[in-house]
């Protein structure tokens, strides 16, 4: 125990020293977006749930000498999304009340590489890491069979952030691209919050790999303070999960795709 006390002061001592040396940048800003989910049997749109979706966003970046380390947080909340599907008997239904809650966590190492351009430097930073994606969708409702699902997994993003930073001009702007593995996706199908006799059930579908598309454009406003707007569109999609059975039911998780579109603004502070 006193030695893996003394090993994690040891571990923070040594980041706390690289953060002090490292140029940081920290950012706080709004979303608003767009998201459109559909479940999909033999090409056949099983249900589906879009309509806007405004979050927040946060973050902190690291640059030392080549290397890159990038950590983000985003949390996105609607009331008002819109399903259009079927009830557990077939029947067609559309409401306009659906509820959907997203966060997302991710941490990102990479190495750059710079180039001496006219009027400034193109810097390119392969970059992976490891994220979080939570989702709850939905809520108990007995008119329509309605009930609340958790989607959630770890995925390891592939990527590569190119950033032209200009010398004569206060702005900078590039391109991040990469794509996203799922690591055994999860959903947690809350029927007891439906009907209390019934149990949970964890649905396991196969994942696919999903991509991200970000343009980040950033203008100084002074030697710390500056504003960015960052267009982005984001992309998952599951494979079909094995049937469970409880009660009379036959649960599974249709295959399913997620596109996901936002602009992201606001604050940052580099020191």
């Amino acid at each position: 125990m006193k030695r893996s006390i003394l090993a994690m002061i040891i571990c923070f001592t040594v980041f706390y020293s690289a953060l002090c040396q490292a140029k940081t940048t920290v950012w706080l800003g709004g979303r608003m977006g767009y998201f459109y989910f559909r479940e999909i049997q033999y090409d056949t749109t099983l249900c589906k749930d879009y309509g806007f979706m405004p979050g927040v966003d946060t973050g902190v970046a690291l640059n030392k000498g080549p290397w890159w380390i990038r950590g983000t947080f985003d949390f996105n909340i609607t009331h008002g999304a819109t399903y259009k599907g079927q009830t557990q008997v077939g029947e067609p239904v559309k409401f306009n009340n659906e509820h959907e809650t997203i966060w997302v966590a991710e941490g990102n190492i990479g190495y750059s590489f710079a180039a001496d351009l006219t009027w400034g430097i193109i810097y390119i930073t392969p970059y992976t890491g490891v994220g979080y994606r939570h989702w709850s969708r939905g809520q108990a409702d007995s008119e329509t069979g309605n009930y609340r699902e958790v989607y959630k997994w770890v995925f390891i993003p592939v990527g590569l952030n190119v950033i032209y930073d200009s010398d004569v001009k206060a702005w900078s702007g590039g391109i991040d691209l990469a794509m996203l593995f799922p690591i055994s996706p999860r959903v947690d199908a809350r029927l007891h919050e439906l009907v209390p006799s019934m149990q949970d059930i964890e649905l396991r579908p196969q994942w696919r790999p999903g991509f991200r598309v970000q343009l980040p454009l950033f203008y100084s406003l002074n030697s710390h303070w500056g504003v960015y707007i960052i267009p982005q569109y984001t992309y998952w999609a599951l494979e079909e999960s094995k049937i469970e059975e409880q009660m009379g039911w036959q649960l599974y998780e249709p295959a399913s795709s997620t596109h996901y579109f936002c602009v992201r603004a606001g604050i940052s502070y580099m020191f």
